[in-house]
């Protein structure tokens, strides 16, 4: 499960790319939002019981 800190550094990785004018930062962003919405998901799939 993606503990607060590691959470927080990559906000803080994506924040830095954007302070540097990274030509990269906005498809890094849009990547990792969409990374951010498939892994609760799976935290949810896998810690949920089988039916």
């Amino acid at each position: 499960m993606l503990s607060q800190k590691e959470f927080a550094s990559d906000l803080v990785q994506i924040n830095t790319m954007f302070a540097f004018g990274s030509q990269n930062a906005p498809k890094a962003v849009k990547d990792e939002g969409s990374n951010a919405r498939s892994i609760p998901a799976r935290i949810t799939r896998s810690s949920s019981p089988t039916s």
